[in-house]
């Protein structure tokens, strides 16, 4: 729209950046917003300014943490030390968690190995991830990576890493979901679910 005054021009461009937000969506985010009360407006602007201020990376497992407080996914008391999971996001941990399948600790990448961008993973991080394997009882490491080029290239890479440390290495099944059907799926989903297949007990 080439007649949107400035303001929300300058509005709209800024939900752009978000992923997943192309013009339209923007657009009706932009003239939603405008419709709403100031209380509720500066609220909202508040809520922002708080991800910035008032929140941190943990510096032992890079999770999202509040500022100035204990980072709950390193707490001794609740978590199972003698697992760790790394992930390539920070949004990972807590979809995770959601599955209540997991209570051991995190790591969290920075980003994943790109061997055609010649994209490494930044050193530091890779050198705080083995002072904790040394100084924490960890037996075993799950790989929770995306099943992509990329994170196929990761997981080889820590897979390499890890085991001579004597660390159980493992990864995340992946292949149908639940109460799907078989037929919807191409062959490389079906390898793979017939490569992750599990005994019954």
């Amino acid at each position: 729209m080439r007649i949107l005054p400035k303001t929300l021009k300058n509005l709209v461009s800024s939900f752009r950046k978000l992923s997943s937000v192309g013009q339209k969506t923007a657009e009706r985010y932009a003239f939603e917003l405008f419709e709403w009360s100031t209380q509720e407006t500066e609220f909202l602007a508040e809520a922002v300014r708080a991800v910035k201020n008032k929140l941190t990376r943990c510096d032992a497992c890079s999770c999202i943490k509040e500022a100035g407080a204990s980072c709950p996914f390193c707490d001794p008391v609740t978590r199972n030390e003698e697992i760790l999971c790394i992930v390539s996001h920070i949004k990972d941990p807590f979809l995770i968690e959601e599955s209540r399948a997991f209570k051991g600790l995190y790591h969290v990448l920075p980003n994943l190995f790109s061997p055609f961008e010649e994209k490494d993973i930044a050193s530091e991080n890779i050198q705080r991830l083995l002072g904790r394997l040394e100084k924490l009882p960890v037996k075993e490491v799950i790989l929770a990576l995306d099943t992509t080029l990329e994170g196929d290239a990761t997981a080889l890479y820590f897979q390499n890493l890890l085991r001579p440390r004597g660390v159980k290495v493992t990864r995340l099944a992946y292949g149908i979901p639940i109460g799907s059907n078989i037929h919807y799926f191409d062959s490389q989903t079906l390898h793979q679910a017939l490569s992750g297949r599990q005994v019954l007990t």
